[in-house]
């Protein structure tokens, strides 16, 4: 019985320590595994978003393009399908305009006055046609060529600056028998050579 039982607790004490040594290789050799898999899953993701990114890129730059090209299609479409005679009409309309604004600034030979003495040579001076064209177009634009200017008073000055010479105009014109005003804001830009009207409002 004794050596039975001696037989037992070595077999018992050695499989403990057999267990014993292999438990830390087993732990080992799982944590490896799970490591592996986790590398491998983070690979996956990672490539997995390239493809995504790349599919993207793919998609989105020809598409882009295509929509680009084809936007600058139907343009050049829709303008070469103008029948000729839109084409014709539309010309026609752009010379029309340009032959009675010319004809409406070489007509407009106003009045040229000043409410302070001096405005009108410090403002115009020798541009005196230069600054009737301006004041010509702008109020073509505004009536076309139903009212015929007679009269431009350069009132007082607004800026004065480096760069802009600002004043206050008063422009009278008439329409048959009727006779109008109406004051403006006009600018010299000395450094482009160049008169600008703009409406005049008080706050």
């Amino acid at each position: 019985m004794e050596k039975k039982e001696i037989r037992r607790y070595v077999v018992i004490i050695a499989a403990i320590f057999l267990i014993s040594a292999l438990i830390p290789a087993a732990i080992g050799a799982v944590t490896d595994m799970l490591v592996e898999q986790i590398q491998m899953g983070q690979v996956d993701e990672a490539q997995s978003e390239e493809s995504e990114e790349a599919g993207k890129m793919s998609v989105t730059l020809p598409d882009l393009a295509k929509g680009q090209l084809n936007s600058g299609s139907v343009e050049e479409t829709e303008t070469s399908e103008l029948p000729s005679a839109e084409k014709e009409i539309i010309s026609d309309t752009e010379d029309s305009y340009e032959r009675e604004l010319e004809a409406y600034r070489k007509h407009m030979q106003p009045e040229l006055s000043e409410t302070k003495k001096g405005a009108a040579a410090d403002f115009v001076g020798e541009r005196k046609q230069q600054f009737f064209t301006a004041v010509a177009d702008y109020i073509f634009s505004l009536y076309g060529d139903s009212l015929s200017v007679t009269k431009i008073d350069v009132i007082e000055l607004v800026k004065d600056n480096e760069t802009e010479l600002v004043y206050q105009i008063e422009v009278f014109a008439t329409d048959g028998s009727k006779e109008y005003s109406e004051q403006f804001i006009s600018s010299y830009n000395r450094e482009w050579d160049f008169y600008s009207i703009y409406s005049y409002s008080v706050e």
